[in-house]
């Protein structure tokens, strides 16, 4: 009987799977964990959609040496990491990224706080403290008392970031499909990817919640009115280019 059972349980399974999520998977969405799977589907396809397409925006960025008030009003915010820009004539250009955490550590240490934007601070902190494993314990309570600590003046003093922002962090042009996207987030397990435009300034961010199964799902319906509307007017501009074309060959060769 054990061979019955197996292929009873083997069928099954492989229906169950074809029809709906596992149990697994559906405790993942219950938690809200942004779980990725191997492939992701679209009828469609997903390399026909640009990142521009999904991001969202506008960004919440700072600049290189902002204000400490600067720093406590971004981490009002439930954001993970922000950008660090650099402002100029066409946009804030990206420059690295800075997790909650490290910003949080920063504030707990007054001494690394300048009076003016090109003063040289009193410390700079270790690659140990900005990483502290019982940081990451931090409760929001625990995380307010941070800003209780900060007196009126240190709220305008400011904060070079440069010697503690991740200079390497991982960001896309806005055409970059949303497909090699979802495989980028797969591959290299990111959190979150910055998106920008073809002078390198910020545009846009990508979180992994944007790109699980129900998030995309919402959005496709859409993306799918907005990229049928651009294969129309692409159509409609190459129609006018082959009429004019040739129109202009039948000048050329006069009345026969």
């Amino acid at each position: 009987f054990l061979l019955p059972i197996m292929m009873a349980v083997m069928v099954s399974k492989r229906v169950a799977d074809s029809s709906t999520h596992g149990l697994y998977h559906a405790l993942m969405e219950m938690k809200c964990i942004p779980f990725l799977a191997n492939e992701p589907y679209h009828p469609d396809g997903l390399e026909v959609y640009q990142a521009k397409q999904i991001m969202c925006s506008p960004v919440v960025t700072l600049n290189e040496v902002p204000s400490v008030r600067d720093i406590a009003n971004v981490m009002k915010t439930t954001h993970n990491a922000f950008p660090v820009v650099e402002q100029s004539e066409r946009g804030a250009i990206f420059k690295g990224t800075i997790s909650r955490l490290r910003l949080r550590t920063i504030l707990s240490h007054s001494a690394t706080f300048l009076e003016t934007p090109s003063s040289l601070p009193q410390v700079q902190l270790s690659h140990s403290t900005l990483e502290d494993p019982q940081d990451d314990e931090f409760t929001v309570e625990e995380e307010s008392s941070v800003f209780a600590h900060i007196s009126e003046l240190e709220y305008g003093m400011f904060v070079d970031l440069r010697p503690y922002m991740n200079t390497s962090a991982h960001s896309i042009q806005e055409l970059f499909s949303v497909r090699d996207t979802y495989q980028l987030f797969r591959a290299q397990a990111l959190r979150h990817l910055v998106v920008l435009d073809a002078f390198g300034c910020v545009k846009g961010i990508i979180t992994r919640k944007d790109l699980v199964g129900q998030r995309i799902e919402e959005m496709l319906p859409a993306l799918s009115y907005q990229r049928q509307t651009e294969i129309t007017r692409e159509s409609q501009a190459r129609a006018v280019e082959l009429s004019v074309s040739a129109g202009s060959k039948n000048l050329e060769m006069g009345p026969v």
